[in-house]
């Protein structure tokens, strides 16, 4: 094997790093505008009240999209922050491999906190679908993973509250999966 082959894909690499290191970033405005959006969203929610124009709001007042999914985010980055293992994110993913039943039932509040934050994010992003379909970036697609995480979302509050930790994980898993297919289709393009 060649031991120069890998030059031209370092190269890439580093080239794309760049980019995307110097790719603009959301603003701290809209960052924080995000932020408190995705709050008052989630109370909302938790208190049962319909959110559809709030969150619709955000897309027609021109807010970030890339602002509004720093809601992700651990704190240290601007996200939302909440309990033991910040940002909304990283729980998912340390859910989705272990759940232990002593921290599913300290961490209990703090949980239910993220599932609803989660769930407003989805009520915001359903707003962000793309104008024009390009390839597998499609309205269709868009909306059916916001509605995937909205669903996984329902189940994990249900899960959260019935307090089994097998239950809790099998919906991690399932958050996180609903992520991951999404973002392999429309993150960092």
């Amino acid at each position: 094997m060649n031991r120069y082959l890998g030059i031209p894909a370092l190269a890439l690499a580093l080239a794309v790093t760049c980019w995307v290191s110097l790719a603009p970033a959301a603003d701290d405005k809209d960052i924080e505008t995000a932020k408190k959006a995705v709050l008052a969203i989630a109370k909302d929610l938790e208190a049962g009240k319909d959110v559809a124009k709030t969150a619709a709001k955000l897309k027609k007042d021109d807010l970030d999209l890339d602002a509004v999914m720093t809601a992700y985010k651990p704190s240290a980055k601007k996200g939302i922050g909440f309990g033991k293992l910040d940002g909304i994110e990283t729980k998912i993913q340390k859910l989705a491999k272990r759940v232990d039943a002593k921290e599913l039932k300290d961490e209990k509040d703090d949980l239910l906190k993220m599932a609803y934050q989660n769930m407003a994010l989805m009520h915001i992003m359903k707003h962000y679908a793309p104008d024009k379909d390009k390839g597998m970036q499609t309205k269709k697609n868009w909306l059916k993973f916001t509605m995937e995480m909205e669903t996984a979302t329902k189940d994990f509050i249900e899960a959260v509250k019935g307090g089994k930790a097998a239950d809790v994980k099998k919906v991690a898993i399932r958050l996180e999966a609903s992520c991951t297919d999404c973002h392999s289709i429309f993150r960092d393009s």
